[in-house]
């Protein structure tokens, strides 16, 4: 059930449709730090889709990967998450490339 093509493949589309939006105004470094946390939502997000009980929604994904708790370290970061895993859930369910 493990398919690291796809993993690969969906990480590599959502870095590329999120960072350029996310990271508009910010300084290299700033950068790095939101390509880090993009990273870890998005192997978290590949690790449950390969699980026998994946997100059934993107709400559940949402409510798993960036609960309200993240509220209380910044509206931002989890508008944030919440984009990434918008996009993670869009890039899963598009058909393989041939």
């Amino acid at each position: 059930m493990k398919n690291p093509a796809k993993v690969a493949r969906v990480t590599a589309e959502v870095l590329q449709e999120v960072l350029p939006v996310a990271c508009v105004h910010d300084s290299d470094g700033r950068r790095w730090q939101k390509e880090k946390k993009a990273k870890r939502y998005c192997d978290a997000f590949c690790a449950k889709m390969q699980t026998v009980e994946p997100f059934a929604t993107p709400e559940e994904a949402i409510q798993a990967l960036a609960p309200v708790a993240v509220w209380f370290i910044g509206w931002a970061a989890r508008q944030f998450a919440i984009m990434i895993i918008k996009a993670l859930w869009h890039h899963w369910h598009q058909p393989e490339p041939e």
